[in-house]
């Protein structure tokens, strides 16, 4: 963990204390499968410097619906459960193919792994035909 602080700290042009969770959807995932690839970032103001071990993604911008997980973050699979399985398919929305990500404010505190994260999912509408 220490070691991932360190690298953290080392990045360039960092914005603020801000961290994020960037879900990227895969591919083509088999039918029922959520696979997907999962990045910590930071907030940058360029990317001109990116330090070895890291890539650099630019999240677009969208439409999101958002949701606040509380409790230890051992639980968020509860909260993303909930999002995905019973919020979104009774929803008029549906999930655009665009990274989802958490984003961690200082309402979370890493050293516990307890507090509320916010989850964005890229959303349109469903629009009836």
């Amino acid at each position: 963990m220490r070691a991932f602080a360190r690298q953290i700290g080392a990045i360039p042009h960092r914005r603020g204390k801000l961290r994020f969770g960037v879900c990227i959807p895969a591919e083509e995932p088999a039918p029922g499968d959520a696979r997907f690839t999962y990045l910590t970032g930071v907030e940058v103001d360029r990317v001109d410097a990116v330090p070895d071990g890291t890539i650099a993604l630019t999240v677009a911008a969208s439409r999101y619906a958002v949701f606040t997980h509380a409790g230890p973050i051992a639980r968020i699979a509860d909260t993303v459960k909930q999002v995905w399985g019973a919020w979104l398919p009774a929803s008029r929305h549906r999930r655009l193919p665009s990274p989802d990500f958490e984003f961690y404010d200082d309402r979370f505190d890493p050293a516990t792994g307890e507090g509320e994260v916010d989850i964005y999912v890229p959303i349109a509408d469903d629009a009836p035909g």
